[in-house]
């Protein structure tokens, strides 16, 4: 396979290895411009989001997602899944009125 393709994190194939070079992967959050494969990109969002609800909630929040889990979810699956834990952190923020 194409090298130009692989995932500098996991060696995986961006944007996913089932649609190797089809489309666009997601960019790293770590440097904001390195492409990765989408299930590495929907990684660094997830320890993003615990970090973020950490630091504005003081709750220890401990994902139960693990990348074995979501590395064989489509691109829309992944969309799906993070706006659902967006959409569920928002109640949570409202609920608890944490701006």
């Amino acid at each position: 396979m194409n090298e130009e393709f692989k995932c500098p994190t996991c060696s995986g194939y961006i944007p996913n290895n089932d649609n190797i070079g089809a489309y666009a992967g997601a960019i790293s959050r770590k440097d904001n411009k390195t492409e990765i494969c989408s299930a590495c990109g929907t990684k660094e969002a997830l320890e993003d989001f615990e970090q973020h609800i950490k630091k504005e909630s003081g709750v220890a929040w401990q994902s139960t997602l693990t990348e074995e889990m979501i590395a064989h979810l489509d691109a829309n699956e992944v969309s799906l899944l993070i706006n659902a834990l967006n959409d569920a952190v928002a109640e949570i923020c409202e609920d608890y009125d944490i701006k």
